[in-house]
C-alpha cells in the first residue's frame, strides 16, 4: 500500500509504457483486493517492500482464490533484492527497472506465450519452471532516461477503504535514477548504479504537465533515489526551473545526503523554491553511522546540514 502523501509513480511509469505499446489496454491501481476482484482484470500486478512482503503474499493468495487462472506478477524493491524468495502465489517477478520488462511480458501474454520456453529469454525476471525458480540474465539499466515513456498520471487514484471514497495521490517526479552509495539497509548496497539523469528540458516538461492537469497541487515531491548529489546538476536544474517561471508556481520537497550537503546546495535549493529537505540521519552515534553508511558519514555532518538549512 502507498500512503496518502506519496503516490505510486513507479506504477504510473508502467502504465505509460503499457499504454504506449497497447493503446487500448486499461490500467488501474487498487489498494483494496475486493476492488481488484470487481474489476475482473486480465493480469494482476503486486508491488512489495520487504516489510510488507507477507501481506503481499496474503493478498496474492486471496486474489488467486477469487480469480483462478489470472496471472499474478510481482514487482517492487523486495523481489529486486531477493528474487529467489518468490513464492508460488506469484507466477513471476520483475527484477530491476520494470518499464521495458513489463512491455515484453505483455507481448508474451498477448501471444499466449507465458511459458518457461519463452520466459527464459526475457531478461530481468524470476519465474517458475516446474518446481524450480529460475532467474534470467539481468536487464541492462536504461541509460538514456529521456527515452522512457512519460508516466500515465491519470492512474494515480484509487478507492481508499478508510474513507470509502476515491482519492487522488499527489503527483511526484523523478529527475534521476540510481545512487553511488552503499548504505547497508538499501537496495543499492547490492546493486550500486551509476546515477542517470533526465534532461532539464524533460523535467521542466513534466512539472508543467503536473501543473496543467493538477493546478491545485502546491508542492511536488522529487522521488529521486538521491536528489542533491551534484552541485553542477543542481545549478542546471535550478536555472531551467527558474527560466520557466516554475519556482513561482510550486514548491519542491527533496532528499539530500548530509555528508555532501553544502551552503551552495542550500542556496540553489532556495532559488529553486525547495520548501522541505529531508536527510537520512539514521543515528546519533558515529559507530552506528559508520556501520550503516560507511566511513565518511559522521554525526557532525548531520548537525552541519541541519544548521545550513536553518540559516
Amino acid at each position: 500500500q502507498h500512503s496518502l502523501s506519496s503516490g505510486p509513480i513507479g506504477l504510473a511509469f508502467l502504465a505509460g509504457a503499457a499504454k504506449h505499446r497497447f493503446p487500448d489496454c486499461h490500467v488501474q491501481i487498487e489498494v483494496d483486493p475486493d476492488q481488484v476482484i470487481s474489476s475482473r482484470p486480465d493480469i494482476i500486478g503486486v508491488s512489495a517492500y520487504t516489510e510488507d512482503y507477507s501481506q503481499s503474499i496474503e493478498a496474492a493468495r486471496y486474489l488467486r482464490r477469487k480469480l483462478p487462472g489470472i496471472p499474478v506478477w510481482l514487482g517492487g524493491p523486495h523481489i529486486n533484492a531477493l528474487p529467489l524468495t518468490i513464492t508460488r502465489d506469484f507466477d513471476l517477478g520483475v527484477v530491476g527497472e520494470g518499464e521495458e520488462t513489463f512491455v515484453d511480458l505483455l507481448e508474451l501474454y498477448a501471444q499466449n506465450q507465458l511459458d518457461p520456453d519463452h520466459l527464459q529469454h526475457v531478461t530481468g525476471i524470476v519465474y517458475w519452471d516446474g518446481e524450480q525458480r529460475k532467474v534470467t540474465a539481468p536487464r541492462e539499466v536504461i541509460q538514456d532516461l529521456d527515452r522512457i515513456i512519460r508516466p500515465d498520471r491519470s492512474v494515480m487514484k484509487t478507492y481508499w477503504p478508510p474513507t470509502q471514497s476515491v482519492i487522488k495521490w499527489p503527483q511526484p517526479i523523478y529527475t534521476s535514477r540510481g545512487c553511488p552509495f552503499k548504505c547497508v539497509f538499501c537496495i543499492f548496497s547490492i546493486d550500486t548504479q551509476k546515477v542517470r539523469y533526465h534532461s532539464v528540458e524533460r523535467v521542466v516538461l513534466e512539472i508543467e504537465d503536473i501543473l496543467r492537469h493538477h493546478p491545485e497541487q502546491q508542492h511536488i515531491t522529487i522521488h529521486d533515489d538521491l536528489f542533491a548529489l551534484s552541485k553542477k546538476r543542481l545549478a542546471e536544474l535550478t536555472a531551467g526551473i527558474r527560466a520557466a517561471g516554475l519556482h513561482k508556481k510550486v514548491s519542491f520537497i527533496c532528499m539530500a545526503k548530509a555528508s555532501i550537503f553544502s551552503d551552495d546546495m542550500a542556496r540553489l535549493m532556495r532559488d529553486m523554491n525547495v520548501s522541505i529537505v529531508t536527510f537520512g540521519l539514521e543515528s546519533g552515534v558515529d559507530r552506528i553511522l559508520k556501520y550503516l553508511k560507511g566511513e565518511r558519514n559522521k554525526v557532525e555532518d548531520n548537525v552541519k546540514a541541519i544548521d545550513i538549512c536553518a540559516r
